[in-house]
């Protein structure tokens, strides 16, 4: 995989680099490979594992008012459909 770069920092030392990318690694074994004119390539490797959800905080403490006779009684029942699936996935 080729990396999208976003963005690369030089500190002011030049002995490191920061590099943004555009999106997060998913699970895997990565390789990193730097080289400047005639300098030897400097190689790096990493394992990267899958970002987890660790903890979910519900910020409010009502829930909103569903009304079947409103004219966004689909929208009203998207949103308990949503709620219903993210209180199912907290369970475990």
């Amino acid at each position: 995989m080729k990396a999208n770069v976003a963005k690369v920092t030089i500190s002011d030392d030049k002995k490191s680099a920061t590099v943004e990318l555009t999106s997060k690694f998913t699970k895997g074994d990565y390789t990193v490979t730097v080289a400047q004119g005639t300098n030897p390539a400097l190689t790096g490797s990493v394992t990267v594992e899958d970002e987890k959800v660790t903890k979910i905080e519900i910020l409010f403490t009502s829930a909103p008012l569903f009304d079947s006779s409103n004219s966004d009684a689909d929208l009203n029942k998207d949103m308990l459909l949503h709620m219903t699936k993210l209180l199912k996935f907290m369970e475990y």
